[in-house]
Order: structure tokens, then C-alpha cells, then sequence
């Protein structure tokens, strides 16, 4: 099988469906805590302002930072010669990473706290997943940065 013979057109829609597919993937793997037990979810961990947070409130603020505290060292890691030289290999540490940060505290001790703590370290790795997969998939062997 040669490359040469795929067209540039049907390696466009390849590249598009793929990082669709991936981007969709990668979505329905951050947000587990939907699917938390009532008594999970529905736990109370705190009052701010007279206002109850529950469990599930606290797992999607927690995601959300965690998301957003993570992008300064995304661009380090995955602009690194480590990344570029690596890249199959840690996108599946990134995505055991995530996987494991996520669920693994909240089923050893099933405590909700530990749930919001979980949901807030797997989101770092979960936050750098996509601009890999599309390192990846667009063949990249360095970066501007």
C-alpha cells in the first residue's frame, strides 16, 4: 500500500473524520460524572453564600479549572522534542493518565471529595489529548513554538 496513491482530497476526509471522531471520543471521556450514584452526586460538600454544592456541582467546577490551569503546561509538553519524537506513546499515557486520575480515587475510597479531586487531576491530562491527537494525525515533527 502506497501513500502516494490516496488522493489529497480522500486524505482531507480522512483527516477530518478522524479528528472529528477523535474530538468526540475525547468529549465523552471527560464527563463521567453524570453517571455518579445519587448518593454521589447529590452529596452535599459545602455552603457558600447559602448556596449548596453538591458533588456533581463541585466534579464540573473542578473539570473546568482543571481544564483551563492545564494549558500553560500543554504548550511546554506537547511543543517538546519529548511529545514529537513520543507522540503514540504519550497520547496513551495521557489517555490512561486522564482515565485513572478520573475514576481511580472515587473507587478506592468512595468518598465524593475524592471524586471532585479525581475529575480535577484526570482533566489535566484530558485537556492536552485533542491537540495531540491532532499532532498526531497531521504528522507533526515540530512545532512553532
Amino acid at each position: 500500500f502506497d501513500m502516494r496513491e490516496i488522493s489529497p482530497t480522500a486524505t482531507a476526509v480522512q483527516v477530518g473524520v478522524t479528528s472529528c471522531a477523535a474530538y468526540l471520543l475525547v468529549y465523552l471521556t471527560r464527563y463521567p460524572v453524570f453517571m455518579l450514584p445519587p448518593e454521589l452526586s447529590g452529596f452535599v460538600l459545602c455552603r457558600i453564600s447559602g448556596s449548596e454544592v453538591t458533588a456533581q456541582e463541585a466534579m464540573s467546577l473542578g473539570f473546568a479549572f482543571g481544564m483551563a490551569l492545564a494549558k500553560p503546561a500543554a504548550v511546554v509538553v506537547m511543543s517538546s522534542p519529548v511529545f514529537l519524537n513520543h507522540r503514540l506513546l504519550m497520547l496513551c499515557v495521557l489517555t490512561a493518565s486522564a482515565a485513572l486520575l478520573a475514576t481511580v480515587p472515587v473507587a478506592i475510597t468512595g468518598s465524593p471529595l475524592a471524586a471532585v479531586l479525581g475529575m480535577f487531576l484526570g482533566s489535566f491530562p484530558a485537556s492536552w489529548i485533542f491537540g495531540g491527537l491532532m499532532a498526531y494525525i497531521e504528522g507533526r515533527r515540530s512545532t512553532d513554538v
